[in-house]
């Protein structure tokens, strides 16, 4: 099954793309760290065995959105080889950390993304940080990463923090304009806004 696999991924027949996302959304059928080990060195095997240049033109694994699900499963995937018993034939550790990092050093950084997307994603970085000793060029290229989105999860917080505001003060400059006929209606709308202010604030904190 390996050989037909890697003729598979290096004839085109299936996609690299394809074939890593397929089998990180199957971890919990793919329990046994033997089997999860050897696809994780198949899929590092053919990125440089298949002829891909180290940056190429267009990413062979898959869209901005595909590549951001595919790191989040790479994550659990290493959170679960933690957790296993890798054997000295099946050092599935090492392998999910040379997965995990082969995935973070070719993943798109240009594409927007929501923070509901990426706020999982953060957190189950740092989870894994937090309470796993990395190889060291893994956890370097983790935490700058982890940090990229932590800044973009801020910049996303002030913006719509702006937004809300410039609301309020619409709706403020209304009421000074309509008189005091309108002032209970303007109350009401103050409390919707600073609301929504303080859910969006929970949200993305």
């Amino acid at each position: 099954m390996r050989d037909y696999l890697r003729l598979a991924i290096q004839d085109g027949t299936l996609s690299l793309n394809t074939f890593i996302s397929t089998f990180l959304t199957r971890l919990v059928e793919l329990e046994r760290p033997s089997t999860l080990d050897m696809l994780c060195r198949l899929a590092i095997d053919c990125r440089f065995t298949a002829g891909m240049p180290s940056v190429p033109p267009s990413s062979p694994f898959g869209q901005p959105q595909s590549q951001l699900v595919n790191v989040h499963n790479a994550i659990s995937l290493l959170h679960l080889a933690y957790s296993s018993t890798s054997t000295h034939f099946h050092p599935l550790t090492e392998s999910a950390s040379e997965l995990l990092l082969m995935l973070l050093e070719t993943i798109n950084h240009d594409t927007q993304f929501s923070s509901h997307e990426l706020a999982p994603l953060l957190s189950s970085g740092q989870d894994l940080l937090a309470h796993y000793r990395l190889p060291t060029g893994l956890q370097q290229v983790l935490e700058s990463y982890l940090l990229s989105l932590a800044v973009l999860l801020q910049d996303e917080k002030a913006t719509r923090q702006a937004q809300v505001m410039h609301t309020l003060q619409m709706a403020i400059g209304k009421g000074d304009i309509a008189g005091s006929n309108s002032m209970s209606t303007d109350i009401v709308m103050c409390g919707l806004i600073l609301h929504a202010l303080v859910s969006q604030t929970h949200c993305i904190s």
